[in-house]
């Protein structure tokens, strides 16, 4: 048989691999598999592959619709009430929140007493703004909300309900957030009549922040950033307790509820601190709280034993 020919030169060499696409990173698809822009808002901050949230798309539709209708003039109350097809005070409390406070809260004010179903739903929203959405508020936003709650309290608006709900987050915001929480909390509830009502709340709250104050340092520490937030807790509580044997019980149930529920072993620490540092505060905590603040007794020393043992070996922990 004959040879083969030889291989032809006019034939082009088979192709290289190519190299891959450079990729950005996995597309966000929609609920349709089409490919969405990242979510941009003035309410909430989003971070990569969030989904756009329902409550802040409804409540932007509403307010851009508001600016539609009242063609720029949004603080006219008289246009206000002539334009309708969208949720006014969804409208205005967007507006409070993301714009201007002091014209939307004039305008939220007006439709609230003329209205108290309007009143309610603005609550119900922001009850659901604040439950599940607090931490993701742009900070200009979460100063602007708790503008708007003391506005409330200042024009004797009940928002016991709201208050309870921004005090969850009072633990875990407590260095981290601005305004401080914890901070604008005791600010807040200096009204009488706020404190009275949600008592056992405040007390709740703000004795469980205590271990955490001291948790990482402790409160003798001379660098404790801390001293100022303990002193001015117990200086609010006493306050209110002094010469009000009801509140008092309140309080003294909260303190037992911590104890119990693990979230604060007992209040030595505390008490410790007081009467070294601040002592005539230690004796008006002891005066008024007398079950949680009495101090050690010289030359007594509090502590648990627990015996652990690890093969033959037994040993002993004290706490």
């Amino acid at each position: 048989a004959a040879a083969p020919p030889p291989p032809s030169h006019d034939v082009p060499p088979p192709p290289s691999p190519q190299p891959p696409a450079v990729s950005g990173g996995p597309p966000r698809l929609g609920r349709a598999n089409s490919l969405v822009p990242a979510p941009s808002s003035k309410l909430l901050v989003y971070v990569p592959l969030d989904a756009p949230d329902d409550l802040d798309r409804n409540w932007a539709w509403h307010y851009m619709t508001a600016q539609k209708q009242l063609t720029g003039d949004m603080a006219d109350l008289d246009k206000w009430k002539t334009v309708d097809g969208f949720e006014k005070h969804t409208a205005l409390v967007y507006g409070l929140l993301t714009d201007s406070k002091e014209i939307f809260w004039a305008l939220l004010r007006t439709f609230w007493n003329d209205n108290q179903a309007i009143k309610d739903k603005t609550f119900q929203g922001l009850h659901a703004l604040v439950d599940i959405r607090f931490l993701r508020l742009a900070p200009s936003c979460r100063v602007n909300l708790l503008w708007l709650v003391e506005q409330c309290i200042h024009d004797s608006v009940n928002v016991d309900a709201l208050l309870i709900v921004l005090m969850r987050y009072v633990g875990v915001t407590c260095a981290d957030a601005e305004p401080n929480l914890l901070e604008w909390l005791v600010r807040a509830v200096a009204t009488p009549a706020i404190w009275d009502s949600i008592v056992p709340h405040v007390a709740f709250t703000l004795l469980s922040i205590l271990p955490e104050l001291y948790a990482t340092k402790p409160l003798k520490a001379t660098k404790n950033r801390n001293h100022g937030m303990v002193q001015d807790i117990m200086t609010f509580l006493v306050a209110r307790v002094d010469g009000a044997p009801d509140v008092a019980a309140k309080v003294a149930a909260a303190i037992s509820a911590l104890i119990k529920l693990g979230m604060m072993r007992n209040l030595l620490p505390l008490v410790d601190y007081l009467g070294e540092y601040h002592p005539a505060l230690g004796k008006q905590c002891q005066a008024a709280l007398p079950l949680h603040f009495t101090p050690r007794p010289p030359g007594n020393i509090y502590c648990t034993c627990y015996v652990r043992t690890t093969g033959a070996s037994l040993y002993m922990v004290y706490v």
